[in-house]
């Protein structure tokens, strides 16, 4: 099912009441794949499956792909949604980002960055040291192919044009 959404955020949204997100990935040229889970009592099985929009109408400034997890990466990432985002970017994990202090230590740090009409939102990470809630992948394809991307081995419910009115 193919339709048009004004509002980036509505690719969150679950189909049924009580699925969650499972994670979420933006691809450089501009995909969002939000994959999602569902627990079905009668059978004792988790099942998943994904939406995609295949334009959020935002640049990225980046390679690859960033994977949101599902507990403070994509509440990131749908804030920045929320707020009109129009550029993100990101970085992988390395020694020359962060503070002097982080430098001299030699922590490697990611960060991934949302230009909003409201300013710039930013969320860095450290996954030497921390179990990362985003992480910039810059050997994937840059552009989703549903096809060839394992996305925990579910399938597409619903593909939305664009979120651009």
């Amino acid at each position: 099912m193919k339709k048009a959404t004004k509002r980036p955020t509505d690719v969150f949204t679950p189909t049924q009441k009580g699925d969650r997100v499972r994670a979420a990935y933006l691809y450089a040229d501009g995909h969002l794949v939000v994959s999602f889970e569902r627990y079905v009592r009668d059978v004792d099985k988790t099942i998943g499956y994904y939406k995609q929009v295949q334009s959020i109408g935002v640049s990225c400034r980046f390679k690859g792909r960033i994977v949101f997890s599902s507990y403070s990466g994509v509440p990131f990432l749908r804030s920045a949604l929320h707020a009109g985002a129009n550029a993100i970017t990101a970085k992988m994990a390395d020694t020359v980002h962060g503070s002097e202090k982080t430098k001299r230590a030699g922590i490697a740090v990611a960060y991934v960055e949302a230009e909003t009409k409201f300013g710039t939102m930013a969320v860095h990470s450290f996954p030497d040291m921390l179990n990362p809630d985003m992480s910039v992948q810059n050997d994937v394809c840059e552009a989703f192919d549903p096809e060839l991307d394992d996305i925990h081995g579910s399938r597409v419910v619903d593909t939305l044009l664009t979120t651009e009115a």
